[in-house]
């Protein structure tokens, strides 16, 4: 599958794509139908034919609010073109570059990439399925930037005269939650060359937990957020690390909290550590080794009050500087549960998988592989 880079705003052409595509099948449709069917059909938020993927808040219920990486809207449709609405709020800041920040989107469809979307600032309506056949489809609208890059609004569906909206297939039967920094975010994963915060070299989707999830048939929800940690920052702060930000639907505002009744995992990866070790002796971490074990092991304890007794991996790499340091809080907390009598957490790790700070595509794929493996031979998933 083919993925742009850092492609063209496409935000202003989309809207006038849709409105473009509703008044010619409109009026070639007048001769052939009534006056009735012939106007557009829109779709609200709150639709119960629509699937939401990952922490949304829903306390307004026509427009519906994600931050996390890897959040998703899915849908099955009748028709070709299919138009969406989108209110995206940019973090106001300027990435690597110097442009402002967007949020990046993956559209969809059957399973195939679309078209890549750079969310516009403000609400925007976007067309796509230009490229498709009349029939029976899926789209999928897939957040691929992280939770500092902003958060987007769902505001809906529009069909042309003669689409509409279907019942949703059946969800994957697996889940699994990933955990993590900007590793498990997908930053700097196209390697565009601009500079780490680059917000169009970010991509989720092509991250080693949403390609281990599609290997497993299993649906994600993915909490990362670059230079964090269970401990504390890369910069050495303590101030909302991951223990601080799990239980929430949407990282900047400390009152949305997630319900965890709502989605359980049947597995958890946890990729934390890389941050916390490159900060270990800095600032407010000059801790000792065993505060950072603890720190780690309370929030397995929080996500086994979540979830119950399910596998949890604990993975670290392939940025492993300094290697010994990296390698070692994760595999100590492993061997310290373990010997507590919890044999369902493990240690994976991810070496000699090139020598990025943070891992391109085929890299990432690597690491998927590793563990697809480590999971399947855990939990006994094989193929559906």
């Amino acid at each position: 599958m083919l993925h742009s880079t850092c492609p063209k705003p496409k935000g202003r052409r989309s809207m006038w794509a849709l409105g473009l595509a509703l008044l010619v099948l409109a009026a070639a449709s007048r001769s052939a139908v009534t006056a009735d069917a012939a106007e557009p059909a829109k779709i609200d938020a709150d639709d119960p034919r629509i699937q939401y993927v990952g922490r949304f808040d829903f306390s307004d219920p026509k427009s519906p609010t994600c931050s996390w990486s890897g959040s998703a809207v899915r849908a099955r449709y009748q028709g070709r073109m299919i138009g969406f609405v989108l209110n995206d709020t940019p973090a106001n800041r300027k990435d690597a570059t110097g442009a402002p920040f967007h949020n990046f989107f993956e559209v969809l469809i059957d399973g195939n990439l679309e078209r890549t979307i750079i969310a516009r600032p403000g609400e925007s309506r976007y067309a796509v399925g230009d490229r498709v056949a009349e029939g029976q489809h899926t789209i999928e609208i897939f957040k691929r930037t992280e939770a500092l890059v902003g958060f987007t609004s769902f505001g809906g569906f529009q069909f042309p005269p003669g689409g509409k909206l279907l019942d949703p297939p059946a969800g994957p039967k697996r889940r699994i939650e990933f955990i993590g920094d900007s590793i498990t975010a997908g930053l700097d994963l196209m390697k565009v060359g601009k500079g780490v915060f680059c917000r169009c070299a970010q991509n989720n989707y092509l991250a080693y937990g949403a390609v281990t999830a599609r290997n497993l048939q299993a649906e994600a929800i993915c909490i990362a957020y670059s230079a964090n940690g269970v401990h504390c920052y890369s910069n050495g702060s303590k101030h909302n690390t991951m223990p601080t930000l799990y239980s929430r639907i949407l990282p900047h505002d400390p009152d949305s909290k997630w319900d965890f009744t709502k989605w359980k995992a049947d597995v958890v990866v946890i990729h934390l550590g890389t941050n916390d070790m490159a900060a270990y002796g800095m600032g407010a971490c000059r801790d000792r080794f065993e505060k950072f074990v603890a720190s780690y092991i309370a929030f397995i304890g929080r996500v086994r009050e979540n979830y119950g007794d399910i596998h949890i991996f604990c993975a670290i790499g392939p940025a492993l500087w300094p290697a010994e340091l990296q390698k070692k809080l994760p595999r100590t907390v492993v061997e310290t549960m373990n010997k507590k009598g919890d044999k369902k957490v493990h240690y994976v790790l991810f070496e000699n998988i090139g020598d990025e700070l943070h891992p391109n595509a085929a890299n990432h794929r690597k690491m998927a592989r590793v563990l697809t493996e480590a999971i399947r031979a855990e939990t006994g998933w094989d193929d559906q």
